[in-house]
C-alpha cells in the first residue's frame, strides 16, 4: 500500500459508507509534532484512507506526547478513535538487549485510560481533537464505534490492567498472570457536549476478538460476535451478544478444543444484520489437529453447518500463526524453483469430514 517504513496497525477497517479502507501507521521518536528534537518520546500517527484502487486519498497526521501502545482503533462518520493505555516503555532494557519488546512495557498505576477522538476528513467544520478519561484498563481490540446524537459510543474489550502476552514476557514484566482472564466487553460513552465519559459492562464473561457485521462498521450495530472461554472446563467457544437485550448465545466445540478469532460473513442481499455465517478455526489440543468451521450466524448455538479438516494443525494464537517453513502445493508449480525453506506437498484428497472432496453443509 506504499505507506512507508513505519509500523502499520494490524486492524485496518473498511468504512462502508464511503467505501474506503481506513488504517494508520505510527512511529515513536524523541521529536515533537514540528519535528524538533526533545527529551520526551512522542507517538506519531498518520491516518490513511484508501480508495478501491488502493490509492491513499486522505492522510491525517496526529501526534501524542509520550509512548502510546496502540494495537487497534475504531472509527465513526466523523472521528478516528484511539485508546491510550496507561503504560510506559523501558526502552533502555530493550535497546540493550536485556528484554524483548513485549517485556519492556510497564503498567502505570493510577493513570487513567484516555480516549482520543481525531477528526476525519468531512468532520463538522472547526472540529478539533478531543480527549476523554476512563477508569484504568488495557484495550487491545474494539468491536465497533458510532455516533448517537451528542455521544460517541465505543464497544471494546477491556482488561483490568496490562495482560501478559507470551511466556518470556510474563516474568520480565512482573504482571499478574490472572489479568489475562479479565477480558470483558464494555461500552464507553463519550458526551461531546460535556466532555464526560462513562463506561459500563456489557457481558459478565470472558470475551475477546470481537467482530461485527462489517456493513455496520462506524454505525450502530445489533450484534457482537467473539471468542469466549470456559476456563474451568479447559475449552473455548464462540459467543453472539444481542446489544439490545444483552442476551448471549454460545457454542463450545468441547473440552480441550480451542476456537480462534471468528469472522462474520454477510449473506448476499441479507435482510437482517445477523443473516450470514460465522467462520473460525478450531484447534484440538489432544489430537493436535485443526478444522475450519462455518456456523449459521442466526443460531450459533446449533453448531457448525459445515466442517473442513485441515491437512496440518494451526496452533491457537493471536490473529494467526507464523512458520519459518513454507508449504507449497505441488500442482501447478511448473518449473518454478522453490525457496530453501519451502516444502512441497500434495493436498489430501479427502480433507473434509465424511470423506467428501468438496465442502458440504446444510447452509
Amino acid at each position: 500500500m506504499a505507506v512507508g517504513g513505519e509500523a502499520v496497525t494490524a486492524h485496518p477497517h473498511v468504512d462502508p459508507a464511503v467505501r474506503r479502507l481506513v488504517s494508520f501507521k505510527y512511529s515513536v521518536s524523541p521529536r515533537d509534532p514540528a519535528g524538533h528534537a526533545t527529551r520526551r518520546l512522542h507517538t506519531h500517527f498518520t491516518f490513511m484512507e484508501l480508495d478501491g484502487a488502493g490509492i491513499v486519498v486522505e492522510r491525517v497526521p496526529w501526534a501524542l506526547p509520550g509512548y502510546a501502545f496502540v494495537h487497534d482503533f475504531a472509527l465513526t462518520r466523523a472521528w478516528y478513535v484511539v485508546f491510550e493505555n496507561p503504560v510506559s516503555v523501558d526502552y533502555h532494557a530493550y535497546m540493550l538487549g536485556l528484554a524483548p519488546a513485549a517485556a519492556s512495557i510497564r503498567w502505570d498505576v493510577g493513570r487513567p485510560t484516555v480516549v482520543h477522538l481525531i477528526p476525519r476528513p468531512g468532520a463538522p467544520p472547526g472540529a478539533r481533537p478531543r480527549r476523554f478519561e476512563l477508569p484504568p484498563s488495557f484495550v487491545f481490540h474494539h468491536a465497533n464505534a458510532y455516533e448517537q446524537g451528542e455521544h460517541v459510543i465505543i464497544d471494546s474489550v477491556h482488561y483490568d490492567s496490562l495482560p501478559g502476552v507470551g511466556t518470556p514476557a510474563l516474568g520480565k514484566k512482573q504482571v499478574d498472570p490472572q489479568v489475562s482472564y479479565s477480558a470483558r466487553l464494555r461500552r464507553a460513552t463519550l458526551n461531546l457536549r460535556t466532555g464526560v465519559a462513562a463506561r459500563k459492562l456489557l457481558h459478565p464473561g470472558y470475551l475477546e476478538f470481537p467482530s461485527v457485521n462489517e456493513t455496520c462498521f462506524g454505525r450502530a450495530h445489533e450484534f457482537v460476535f467473539a471468542e469466549t472461554a470456559d476456563f474451568e472446563g479447559s475449552k473455548s467457544g464462540l459467543i453472539k451478544l444481542d446489544m439490545a437485550s444483552l442476551e448471549a448465545e454460545t457454542w463450545f466445540p468441547g473440552r480441550h478444543q480451542f476456537v480462534g478469532e471468528p469472522q462474520f460473513v454477510p449473506r448476499p442481499d441479507a435482510g437482517a444484520e445477523d443473516d450470514g455465517w460465522l467462520l473460525a478455526c478450531v484447534f484440538e489440543s489432544e489430537s493436535l489437529t485443526s478444522r475450519f468451521v462455518i456456523l449459521d450466524a442466526h443460531r450459533i448455538g446449533a453448531g457448525p453447518i459445515a466442517v473442513a479438516l485441515l491437512p496440518h494443525p494451526l496452533p491457537h494464537g493471536l490473529h494467526g500463526s507464523c512458520s519459518d517453513t513454507a508449504y507449497m502445493p505441488t500442482h501447478g508449480a511448473g518449473s518454478a524453483t522453490l525457496s530453501s525453506n519451502a516444502v512441497p506437498f500434495t493436498p489430501p484428497s479427502a480433507p473434509l469430514l465424511g470423506g467428501e472432496t468438496s465442502l458440504q453443509g446444510t447452509g
